[in-house]
């Protein structure tokens, strides 16, 4: 996959300006989604569960129509002192969220010394890479309107971080 080096300064800036431009909803018939917070998400690897990392999002709408917005720094500063999870070439890694409704537009990026690369999912699951080395994970999910797709009901964005020896 073509890899891209990115300024992840100006990525936390575009988010910032994205989630503040859409924190207030035009919503139909109070539509929400369930819970005051995204959802926990989890993966799996080699039959073991492990957390990931919220970072920032939107939730809501409140009862004013205004969704709660938080902002963060990106994976590698969010997990600075978090242990990774150990992993070997090519085992399968499982994203889980038990929510519902699920996520309607979802991402995941890979970050290496500040290159990124989109990393394709098949039914939430993807492989290890081959190389040994650290691998900072960004899994950005998104609950668009079914009806406007400008419109988003929500979005998380989840952290998590693994190595290879």
């Amino acid at each position: 996959m073509k890899k891209h080096i990115v300024n992840l300064t100006f990525i936390n800036i575009l988010a910032v300006v994205i989630l503040l431009t859409g924190c207030k909803s035009q919503l139909v018939d109070n539509e929400r989604l369930p819970g005051d917070n995204p959802p926990p998400v989890q993966i799996e690897v080699n039959g073991k569960i492990y957390d990931t990392t919220l970072g920032a999002y939107c939730w809501g709408p409140d009862e004013d129509g205004y969704h709660e917005c938080a902002d963060t720094g990106g994976p590698e500063e969010l997990l600075s002192d978090a242990e990774p999870i150990k992993v070997t070439p090519r085992d399968e890694i499982t994203i889980i969220m038990d929510y519902a409704p699920l996520p309607n537009k979802i991402y995941l990026t890979q970050i290496v010394d500040g290159e990124t690369e989109s990393i394709r999912l098949d039914n939430s699951k993807f492989k290890a890479p081959t190389e040994k080395g650290l691998y900072y994970y960004e899994y950005a999910v998104w609950w668009m309107d079914e009806d406007d797709s400008q419109l988003s009901l929500g979005d998380a964005f989840y952290a998590f971080v693994i190595v290879i020896e």
